[in-house]
């Protein structure tokens, strides 16, 4: 499943909540990136864009029904 993510989240406390799900979560960006935020590498690279709130908002979380429970503070279900 693929959600928005919501406006002014703290991205500290969002990427904490994704090393608690079991699933793969990856952020895909408006251009066709994929980047898997279990990954540090990825991880590192997600946080040089957050700056730029527009790319982030074109941008979706996917990852499964159950993760999206966890990650509910900060993606629009």
């Amino acid at each position: 499943m693929k959600f928005d993510l919501k406006p002014q989240i703290n991205m500290v406390m969002f990427l904490r909540a994704v090393e608690g799900c079991n699933g793969e979560v990856c952020f895909e960006s408006g251009e066709g990136d994929i980047l898997n935020l279990k990954s540090q590498l990825s991880k590192y690279l997600f946080l040089t864009v957050t700056p730029d709130a527009e790319y982030l908002m074109r941008g979706k979380v996917s990852c499964t029904p159950e993760d999206a429970a966890m990650l509910s503070d900060f993606v629009v279900l």
